[in-house]
């Protein structure tokens, strides 16, 4: 008897980690809606429910509220989802930028923060539910630092049985004026009455633009380490990293704020590392259009140079971090996941378009930096609207302030859960995309990975200025109602569509090529666009991705033989994930140079949509002249290189089709030949 009740439960056990390993990809849908700000969180209960909050904009982007959706974290089914406003009016425009699940009187419970407008004026709110969605009361803030201001919070976390909240407060809600702003922290009781503030601030007040802001805080085992980002430089617009370390009690241990790049450095997320009790700080750099990690001493803030880093990947620019959490699958490394500002990516119909805000995972090792397998974006399709305010997703190359918390590692099992955005193809309004992937970052939907490279960072240290303050709690009430919306499978595999048995065979297969002048476009033979993520490497330092059987197009720079790669990651319907590749070499001597030598200057990417990219360490091209050349022989683009080492050209307006691109120094002219695509 008793062998017959081991057998059951070990045929349940094993029933139920069948079910935990259940991935999906899919996204929600509120008719003639936008999201915007979306965030997500898990139940610390027996459901282990996954939260997904965000802000809802109509469709004329106005009029917010906040949604909050519940989801089976096996399934991906929605269980409950609400909507919370104020139907008097008296409370207006509620967005919510974060919110913590904790345990109240032996209930879970949910705690949000981010703005509402009263008469006007906008002010930093931390508002209560229960695990079933009943509001439980909220506060919001006036005072948090000296005169009128608005305010918004922008974090939260449970500490001592209260929450702080860290944010930021300005003046308007246009960031292309000089208005002063300031960072704050606001620890509160659970009642959500405030037991200190702090101001935090540089006083910069001829900096072109002003971005002093707490938008992460992280508990440690002695106190608040805060980071986000203060004003460095004047007359001019540069982000320093904030980092600042309070006791319980609000006062300073520690002050560690350092520029690193060449315009804006914030940083956004943080993860504590018990055992060394270092803090791993995720920061973003524009210099490197990456993101990168700073690990420091808990204790004294000293920064461990030889273990900081940046990520880069010259050829794919603009790759943004927003959170860092422990890996599920090894607990000396971390994972990184954020969002690639442009790229191309598969539709829902597998054809591959433009797109923006695409979702991606890196794992590193916390020792050295050191990439963990691939890097893996999954292809999700979004352009996010403008809201023209500090909390547009992208302020031209980065975001300039928001970086919400768009992943998690599952509780008690080896998985994650991401969300992200998706723009509905009918009508363009966005979705939540609701992304679950296994420790290896694979799910039934992920189409492309990517390599980076790091290299160390070198910091200046910047002041940073504190003030105590006395903030105003007043209370306001919300009320809840449900909504009818619409949840669609991103995609479903009923069964493998290849087998990593064949892929040897179907990479050997090679690819075609066809030369046209320095153009050379490249298609594999025996690829499936459903499984397999291709990486192209093609001899001259420039590396491009696709699916399948795509054709990729290269620009080669000059008349060689180049060893051109196709690796290919190929993934099942059940989750296996194997790797081959071939190389062919590509004879391009026949064709007629266009200049003498190898080029001093490095030109990327081309082709190009946008921002084109060029760079030189030789002092000869700083301040060098450059064209835009069409067919007819036109200039259609002028300008000089900057004396930096790096200057981007916006070729945007210009309209697709092949140009030549002529620089020219005072010793030396050089012509490349540049394809501009459409950019979308």
């Amino acid at each position: 008897m008793m062998k017959k009740k081991l057998l059951l439960l070990a045929f349940f056990m094993a029933m139920l980690n069948q079910l935990s390993a259940q991935l999906f990809q899919q996204n929600f849908q509120m008719p003639n809606h936008y999201f915007h700000s979306v965030f997500t969180a898990q139940l610390n209960d027996s459901s282990q429910d996954l939260l997904v909050v965000g802000s809802l904009f109509d469709s004329t982007l106005q009029n917010p509220e906040i949604q909050v959706i519940k989801i089976d974290d096996i399934t991906g089914n929605v269980v409950g989802q609400k909507i919370y406003y104020d139907p008097s009016s008296a409370i207006q425009n509620p967005r919510v930028f974060d919110f913590v699940t904790y345990e109240e009187n032996g209930n879970q419970m949910i705690a949000m923060t981010g703005s509402v407008t009263v008469s006007g004026m906008n002010y930093a709110f931390i508002a209560k539910l229960s695990q079933n969605g009943t509001y439980m009361g909220g506060a919001y803030y006036d005072s948090l630092v000296p005169g009128a201001m608005h305010s918004q919070g922008l974090h939260i976390i449970r500490s001592q049985q209260g929450f702080v909240v860290g944010g930021f407060t300005n003046m308007d809600y246009n960031s292309g004026t000089n208005d002063l702003t300031s960072g704050f922290v606001l620890k509160t009781d659970n009642n959500l009455t405030p037991i200190w503030s702090r101001e935090l601030w540089t006083n910069l007040q001829n900096a072109t633009r002003d971005y002093d802001m707490v938008n992460h805080i992280l508990e440690t085992d002695d106190g608040y380490f805060v980071t986000g980002s203060v004003t460095s430089v004047p007359f001019s617009t540069q982000q320093a990293v904030l980092c600042l370390k309070f006791d319980f009690s609000g006062n300073i241990v520690w002050t560690q704020s350092y520029v690193y790049g060449n315009s804006n450095d914030v940083g956004v997320d943080a993860y504590f590392n018990t055992s060394s009790d270092e803090i791993f700080l995720l920061c973003n750099y524009s210099n490197s259009h990456y993101f990168g990690i700073t690990v420091l001493n808990d204790n004294t803030g000293v920064i461990d140079l030889a273990r900081s880093w940046r990520a880069y990947d010259w050829n794919n620019l603009n790759r943004y971090a927003f959170s860092v959490l422990e890996s599920a699958s090894d607990s000396s490394n971390l994972v990184v996941s954020g969002y690639i500002r442009d790229g191309q990516v598969l539709n829902q119909d597998s054809v591959l378009v433009f797109g923006q805000t695409i979702p991606f995972v890196y794992e590193f090792q916390k020792s050295s930096g050191d990439q963990v397998g691939d890097v893996y974006y999954y292809d999700v399709v979004c352009q996010p609207p403008v809201f023209n305010d500090y909390f547009d997703f992208w302020s031209a190359q980065m975001p300039l302030i928001y970086y919400p918390d768009m992943s998690i590692k599952l509780q008690n099992d080896d998985q994650y859960f991401h969300v992200a955005y998706r723009s509905d193809s009918a009508n363009g309004l966005t979705n939540i995309e609701m992304i679950k992937a296994d420790q290896n970052h694979v799910n039934p939907c992920y189409r492309s990975r990517i390599n980076l490279d790091h290299d160390a960072i070198v910091v200046t240290s910047t002041a940073t200025l504190v003030n105590n303050q006395s903030p105003v709690a007043t209370n306001f009430d919300l009320s809840a109602d449900d909504r009818n919306y619409v949840l669609n499978v991103s995609c479903i595999y009923e069964g493998p569509p290849c087998s990593c048995e064949t892929l040897a065979a179907d990479v050997a297969a090679g690819f075609t090529y066809v030369i046209t002048g320095y153009s050379v476009d490249f298609t594999p033979v025996s690829l499936d666009v459903e499984c397999d993520s291709v990486e192209w490497n093609f001899g001259d330092g420039n590396y491009a991705y696709s699916a399948g059987n795509q054709t990729v197009t290269h620009i080669f720079p000059f008349s060689k033989e180049y060893d051109v790669c196709m690796k290919v990651t190929r993934i099942t319907g059940t989750g296996e994930v194997c790797k081959d590749s071939i190389c062919t070499t590509v004879d391009l001597t026949t064709v007629g140079m266009l200049y003498d030598k190898e080029p001093s200057l490095h030109i990327w990417p081309n082709p190009v949509k946008k921002f084109l990219y060029v760079s030189s360490k030789n002092e000869q091209w700083k301040g060098a002249g450059y064209k835009v050349i069409n067919l007819h022989g036109e200039t259609v683009l002028y300008g000089k290189l900057k004396e930096s080492q790096i200057t981007g050209i916006n070729v945007e307006q210009l309209p697709a089709g092949i140009y030549l691109l002529q620089f020219k120094s005072a010793r030396e002219t050089l012509r490349y030949k540049l394809l501009k695509q459409n950019n979308y």
